[in-house]
């Protein structure tokens, strides 16, 4: 189908597929119609919907009533295309889609180009794997679009803690402002805070915080310290933190 309508809201409305349903009754036959809409403001929002009625418009109407009450947010990279490639299943429906320089244009057919036109993505290579039936095209279409994550977003829910013998206000600023900008959060971790300081050992503060953070950043200039915060850490985080070392490396 190419059936377009774009309303005074700037949501536009696309006729994915129509379908004509037969219920056998007493007496005879009586027919029907389903209607697969897809909608979009063109600015990273998609909805699908579906609608049955006995007459072809009241079906459109039903599916893009549906289809609008089902609005999602899709992040798009510079609002074209997508962040990276992705897959969506639904049944036997399965989809590949790739990011795509500027001025590929939407290389894509059904009911992908569909979603693709009404969402706002302008450069897209996209192929249907599975099952050529529409519902599952567009839902694996839509689930694979979900599972994409922007590079604001890729670190969230992720803490990294600080660990500074010597400090170094460019490199904690520039890693605070890194884990904020990704959706994560930093946190400065002073020698005091921490009681190395006060005469605690490195391997009891790697044991302690192997548990509380998702990455740590060790900033010694002690050869020594490194190699035993690091064999630490490995014992009681068994790889689930990363570790990022800086200094200088002492002659051994």
């Amino acid at each position: 189908m190419d059936f377009k309508k774009k309303n005074d809201d700037g949501i536009l409305e696309k006729l994915v597929h129509i379908n004509r349903i037969t219920k056998v009754v007493k007496g005879g036959r009586r027919f029907g119609f389903a209607a697969l809409v897809v909608v979009g403001n063109q600015k990273g929002s998609v909805g699908i919907g579906q609608g049955k009625s006995k007459q072809v418009p009241d079906a459109i109407k039903k599916a893009t009533e549906v289809a609008k009450r089902n609005l999602i947010q899709i992040p798009l990279k510079e609002g074209r295309t997508l962040h990276h490639d992705v897959k969506g299943k639904n049944g036997s429906g399965k989809v590949f889609m790739r990011t795509a320089p500027a001025g590929t244009g939407i290389i894509a057919g059904g009911a992908i180009r569909s979603v693709c036109e009404v969402l706002g993505i302008q450069d897209v290579v996209a192929k249907s794997l599975g099952s050529s039936n529409p519902i599952n095209v567009l839902r694996a279409c839509i689930k694979g679009l979900k599972s994409q994550k922007s590079p604001s977003s890729s670190l969230e829910g992720k803490f990294l803690g600080l660990i500074f013998e010597k400090s170094s206000t460019r490199t904690r600023v520039s890693f605070e402002v890194a884990m904020t900008q990704l959706g994560g959060k930093a946190s400065f971790l002073s020698v005091n805070d921490l009681q190395l300081g006060r005469g605690e050992q490195i391997e009891d503060t790697a044991k302690v915080l192997s548990s509380m953070v998702d990455g740590l950043v060790l900033r010694t200039l002690e050869h020594d310290t490194q190699v035993k915060f690091k064999e630490k850490l490995k014992k009681s985080a068994k790889g689930r933190i990363l570790l990022i070392i800086l200094g200088k490396f002492s002659k051994v």
